[in-house]
C-alpha cells in the first residue's frame, strides 16, 4: 500500500512539473512546444481554454491509441485531466518573462517522474511508441516527426517561431540528456496498465 501511495504521489508531482514547464515555455514568449501550439490553435478555434483544448487533443490521441491496441494506464488519464487543468492554473498565475524558458528543464523531469511511477505513460509518449511499432524507426526520428506534425497543426496559433522548430527537432535529445541525469531508463520500468499493453513490447521498442 505504501508503495502504491508513493507511486501515485510521484505521478502527480510529475504531471504538475510537466504542466508547469509547458506553461513556463509558453510564457517565455519566444515560442512553445509544438503540441502547445496545437492546443492554442484549438483554443482559439473553439473559444475554450488552453487546458481544455489540451484535454480534447489528449482524448483524441487516447481514442487513436486504443484503436492501435496500445496500453491504457492511469498516467494517461491523470495527464489528460489533471495535467490539462494545471496548465490553465499556471497560465493564469505565471507572469510573462523570458526567464520562463527554464521550463524546458521541468518538462522532461516531469515526464520522467510520470514514467517512473509505473502507471503507463502520457498519450504523446505512447503515440511515439505506437508509431515506432508501425514504422520500425528510431525513437529520436519518430519523436522529431511527431513534434513537426503537431507544429504544422499549430501554425495558425501564432505561437510557432524559429524556437518552436528547433525545439521540435531537438526534443528527443533534450529528453535523452535529462533522463540520463535522472537515471531514468524507460526499459527498466514495469508498467501496470488498466487496459491491454505489454511491458515486453514497451521494453523492445525503447531499446532501439
Amino acid at each position: 500500500m505504501k508503495d502504491i501511495i508513493s507511486r501515485i504521489i510521484k505521478l502527480f508531482i510529475g504531471c504538475s512539473l510537466a504542466s508547469f514547464g509547458i506553461t513556463c515555455v509558453l510564457k517565455a514568449n519566444l515560442g512553445c512546444f509544438a503540441i502547445t501550439a496545437t492546443n492554442v490553435t484549438f483554443s482559439s478555434l473553439f473559444g475554450i481554454s488552453i487546458g481544455m483544448s489540451g484535454f480534447l487533443i489528449e482524448l483524441i490521441m487516447l481514442i487513436c491509441l486504443l484503436r492501435l491496441k496500445e496500453g491504457l494506464g492511469v498516467a494517461a488519464i491523470v495527464n489528460m485531466t489533471y495535467g490539462s487543468f494545471m496548465i490553465d492554473v499556471f497560465n493564469m498565475i505565471l507572469p510573462t518573462n523570458p526567464l520562463m524558458l527554464l521550463g524546458l528543464i521541468f518538462v522532461p523531469i516531469g515526464w520522467a517522474l510520470v514514467g517512473m511511477a509505473g502507471f503507463g505513460d502520457t498519450n504523446s509518449n505512447l503515440l511515439t511508441t505506437a508509431l515506432i511499432k508501425k514504422t520500425g524507426k528510431s525513437l529520436r526520428l519518430i519523436r522529431g516527426i511527431q513534434e513537426c506534425m503537431f507544429l504544422l497543426i499549430g501554425l495558425p496559433s501564432g505561437c510557432v517561431t524559429w524556437f518552436t522548430l528547433i525545439l521540435s527537432l531537438g526534443l528527443g535529445y533534450i529528453l535523452q540528456v535529462i533522463y540520463k541525469f535522472m537515471k531514468y531508463e524507460p526499459t527498466e520500468i514495469k508498467h501496470d496498465y488498466l487496459i491491454g499493453g505489454s511491458n515486453f513490447e514497451f521494453q523492445k521498442i525503447y531499446k532501439k
